[in-house]
């Protein structure tokens, strides 16, 4: 019989059961004990309980596909791992497309790996919560490695993607495919070569993507894209994830993160080394345009605290098109350095070494904006041109704006447009070893302290744990899944935020603080001000 272990439940008695598979010595008419394993993995759906768990005996299992037909708990999920000391490698094409399909509750697979599949989707949760995928492999896959279709807060962490799709044409094939889901937490995986993009987060039919959080991964591409969000999608959470070799091989446009969708947050994130051939390469882009029929806004997302290096093209690039509305969004406190390392040449505009560019082309003749920016902010970043001749303080031009036909210094633009641009900084920023890929900041670093508060106090509060301020978006609580920011007020000392609520505009704070109007609440800083970048420097 199977191992059992009986637990106490507050409905009554579980019985906890580990079950066994062996592709080479089991049958699916053995009981699935360690004695007598079943043959394939698919048997299990229709036996294991909340709290079962089924060990994967070493050896290949081909063409199998586990379809769930009973949901675990929170406190008993059901766990698919390997035999202790072995390594089954799962592969082939699954059923109807999916190895694993899971369209029930509380499921975890842990340790396996997947190699030379042909699936839709090597795991697909579909409509489904609280599933885990930790610490597996995926090694060449045809389509989609993990598709999240509605339901959410699942959790995909510590796993390695090597190879998804093809970068032909456009390239095709994502790691990870959120489609309408919610929630969900991606953390602390290694991504290399998908065709499409590395994460694709957008809506499935009426069901929107929103609230979730892409934190702490490794990308080193070499093919399509990085972190992507469009199609309704929103408030998404990108950050502290470093993103190498977007679109190498590729001669279709890639970014390490574009966004064509409202209210998200992109932070902390290293942006390395796009490609620069056949096809230079973009840093980050806001795009609003129309897909399909559905338009695609771009508004009032916060950019914040990157590093973009090495970017083969324009470093930050925003484009309005059709209909659809570009504006709202907020980026400061970046590096943009060592860009345009494709050169000066454009296949559609002057050369120049431009490492902001915005571009309404395609917008409709009502659609054009009337302003320049449009209400986009670009304030308190670190901007430097640098080559192999060396750093450019001063490049003319800078900074091109295709609806006008002009491209300009960051000088001169600061100047004609200081609401909107203001502050930034041509400054060497005195990186630990870039090269090497430390991106922290020297003690004598131009980039200390040069950085903007995050927002302020509305007004005064005494002793209190909601705070009024002026911008609440640019921070998060955690949504139920990790941790929410650490914030300074004023000169108090660090907080935790509980809640934020963007309608009244008031963070709600984990133990009371006082403060005056005005006072300044950001991240946390050490000297007089922010610090430019992705890290704060160990020494004011």
């Amino acid at each position: 019989m199977a191992a059992a272990l009986i637990v106490l439940l507050a409905g009554g008695l579980a019985r906890c059961a580990d079950y066994y598979v062996d592709p080479a010595r089991g049958g699916d008419t053995n009981p699935g004990s360690l004695e007598a394993p079943w043959q394939h993995f698919r048997t299990a759906a229709r036996i294991v309980q909340p709290g079962d768990t089924v060990f994967l005996r070493e050896g290949r299992y081909t063409e199998d596909a586990l379809f769930t037909v009973t949901a675990g708990t929170a406190e008993h999920p059901i766990t698919v791992r390997p035999y202790p000391g072995e390594t089954p490698v799962l592969t082939g094409g699954g059923d109807w497309g999916q190895m694993f399909h899971l369209n029930h509750d509380h499921y975890v697979l842990e340790g396996l790996t997947f190699e030379d599949t042909t699936c839709g989707n090597v795991v697909f949760m579909n409509h489904s919560q609280h599933c885990t995928v930790r610490d597996c492999t995926f090694r060449r896959q045809t389509g989609t490695m993990i598709l999240l279709r509605g339901g959410g807060y699942h959790t995909i962490r510590d796993c390695d993607f090597d190879t998804t799709g093809s970068p032909e044409g456009g390239g095709d094939g994502d790691h990870v495919y959120v489609t309408g889901s919610q929630h969900n937490l991606i953390e602390g995986n290694h991504f290399v070569r998908a065709g499409h993009a590395v994460c694709d987060i957008i809506e499935y039919g009426e069901e929107r993507s929103h609230h979730n959080i892409v934190r702490a991964n490794l990308i080193e591409q070499h093919w399509g894209g990085g972190l992507y969000v469009s199609r309704l999608s929103y408030r998404n959470l990108l950050e502290d994830n470093r993103i190498l070799y977007v679109g190498e091989e590729m001669e279709y446009p890639k970014a390490p993160v574009q966004l064509a969708a409202d209210d998200n947050i992109v932070r902390r994130n290293l942006m390395l080394a796009t490609g620069a051939t056949p096809y230079a390469h973009n840093g980050v882009l806001l795009a609003a345009y129309r897909f399909s029929g559905m338009d695609q806004h771009c508004r009032n997302n916060a950019v914040y605290h990157n590093v973009l290096y090495r970017v083969g093209r324009t470093a930050l690039m925003v484009t309005q098109r059709q209909a659809c509305q570009a504006t709202g969004n907020h980026v400061l406190n970046n590096i943009l350095y060592r860009c345009r390392t494709a050169g000066p040449a454009e296949p559609w505009w002057p050369a120049g070494n431009y490492y902001l560019a915005f571009e309404t082309y395609h917008a409709f003749a009502d659609n054009k904006w009337v302003e320049f920016p449009n209400g986009n902010a670009f304030h308190h970043n670190l901007v430097l041109h640098a080559d192999g001749a060396g750093e450019q303080p001063g490049e003319d031009p800078l900074v091109f704006y295709e609806q006008e036909g002009w491209g300009h210094s960051l000088a001169w633009v600061q100047g004609q447009f200081p609401a909107w641009i203001h502050d930034n900084l041509e400054a060497s920023p005195g990186f630990v070893d870039a090269e090497s890929g430390d991106f922290r900041l020297e003690p004598d670093s131009a980039a200390i302290d040069r950085g903007d508060f995050l927002t302020r106090t509305r007004e005064a509060g005494t002793d209190v744990t909601q705070i009024p301020v002026l911008e609440a978006r640019f921070f998060c609580d955690g949504w139920g899944r990790i941790p929410g920011d650490m914030v300074r007020v004023g000169d108090n000392a660090l907080v935790r935020v509980t809640a934020v609520d963007e309608a009244a505009q008031r963070l709600t704070l984990e133990t009371p603080v006082s403060f005056a109007a005005g006072d300044p609440v950001s991240l946390p800083w050490r000297g007089v001000r922010p610090d430019l970048g992705a890290y704060e420097a160990e020494t004011p």
